[in-house]
């Protein structure tokens, strides 16, 4: 008898542990978040700060589509990060680019839309057209797809995508800005700045040229061009370009910085600007604004949800040109700017800094619906809903679901009774 109760004590919490590790490394998770950790990076970033948010509200496991990257990453998820054993969870979030030649990362799936699976992609591109591949990946392998914002919902339906298509913004962790104080002064020499990777959709020659044409190469003004990587030799053809234009008030530089220096950088900074041709969602203009610092970008694809706030500087954006892509296709349109009205947009700035800086505490609150505090509970009510409705729409809020997909419906209520039976 004693044996017995001596074995079973024993035995009991090995079951326990073993139960543990099972669940915790083995075990069919409920979300398996899909994609690759760069802290530098908006998808990345995001892939990251997501399993964070909710690895204490649900089991998670993660499939890389990339080398992982340690810099920055948040403390406490390197166990999941790390972690190669857990099958594909019931609803999987797809974070990473659908695909450009070389990089096939929805092969990882194998089969098409399974029907004990509800597959999601988050997805953005930064002209009139996304890829065909695209169409056909998202139609053939996903359930459903999610946008950074309302510019893209049209260009992904004249496109052909055929699944619903929701829009919540890229969750930004902000608060390395807002617990800085708002922007009160100028520094000197005043600084403007644009911190983004070096490709021609940038458009940082334009921002080069226009930044002679307003100041030449005067002493109490300079521009910070500090991009994070670079792409077709652009870097020399920058490089050149400061050169023919005589500029010594010019800082120029690409390595990938910390997030610590990262922020002090922006610090240094009295006006970002962004003069890009496209953008899917734009991510510096919005770190800017929670620092208070005045922000001027292009008015076109989605950073015109920026210049409808009324809180940035918009330069006009009516000259279209064909949108080439670093693999060397073109996928519709972006939209250039003239060199004249973006000069004129550096002045205005310069000229009236104080009346700009009075919109600081406006942007920063502005600003905050991007937090991830913010937008958690549409992300939870996108992977786990607390209702699901069929309807004229695809809509997130925090209380339920809206699909226009019969199929996608029948698949939330599939996985949440086998949820609720396990």
């Amino acid at each position: 008898m004693k044996k017995r109760l001596f074995f079973s004590l024993f035995l009991i919490p090995v079951l326990a542990a073993g139960l543990y590790v099972y669940k915790s490394y083995f075990a069919r998770p409920y979300l398996t978040v899909m994609g690759y950790v760069r802290m530098a990076d908006g998808l990345g970033r995001q892939t990251a700060e997501l399993i964070a948010a909710f690895k204490e509200e649900m089991s998670i496991g993660f499939v890389p589509t990339h080398r992982t990257r340690k810099e920055d990453v948040p403390e406490g998820i390197w166990r999941i990060l790390k972690n190669r054993k857990r099958p594909l969870g019931k609803v999987i979030l797809f974070e990473d680019c659908l695909f450009f030649p070389g990089h096939l990362p929805y092969q990882k799936f194998k089969t098409p839309a399974a029907s004990d699976q509800i597959r999601i992609a988050y997805s953005m591109f930064e002209s009139t057209e996304i890829p065909p591949e695209w169409t056909l990946i998202l139609n053939t392998y996903f359930d459903a797809v999610v946008v950074p914002d309302p510019f893209l919902i049209p260009v992904y339906k004249k496109c052909g995508v055929q699944i619903p298509i929701f829009m919540i913004p890229l969750a930004l962790d902000l608060s390395g800005f807002l617990n800085r104080p708002l922007k009160e002064r100028p520094n000197t020499p005043f600084t403007f700045a644009n911190l983004s990777s070096c490709v021609d959709r940038k458009n940082q020659l334009t921002l080069l040229k226009a930044f002679a044409r307003a100041f030449g190469n005067s002493e109490k003004v300079r521009l910070i061009i500090q991009a994070r990587s670079t792409f077709n030799k652009l870097e020399r053809k920058i490089a050149q370009e400061i050169e023919a234009l005589g500029l010594t008030n010019v800082r120029f530089a690409v390595n990938p910085l910390t997030k610590e220096e990262y922020e002090k950088l922006f610090e240094s900074i009295d006006c970002y600007v962004n003069l890009s041709k496209g953008e899917g969602f734009s991510i510096q203009p919005r770190e800017a604004m929670a620092l208070g610092i005045p922000a001027i970008v292009t008015d076109n694809t989605a950073q015109t949800t920026l210049c409808k706030s009324g809180l940035v500087t918009a330069v006009p954006a009516p000259y279209p040109e064909s949108a080439f892509y670093d693999w060397g296709r073109t996928y519709g349109f972006s939209f250039g700017c003239s060199v004249d009205e973006a000069a004129d947009a550096l002045k205005r700035v310069y000229d009236n800094y104080s009346a700009y800086l009075q919109q600081g505490k406006a942007a920063r609150q502005w600003v905050r619906q991007y937090e991830y505090s913010a937008l958690k509970p549409l992300y939870l009510s996108l992977i786990k809903p607390k209702k699901v409705l069929l309807g004229k729409e695809n809509r997130i809020t925090e209380e339920y679901l809206m699909t226009t997909s019969f199929e996608l419906l029948k698949k939330y209520q599939k996985i949440a009774r086998s949820s609720i039976h396990k």
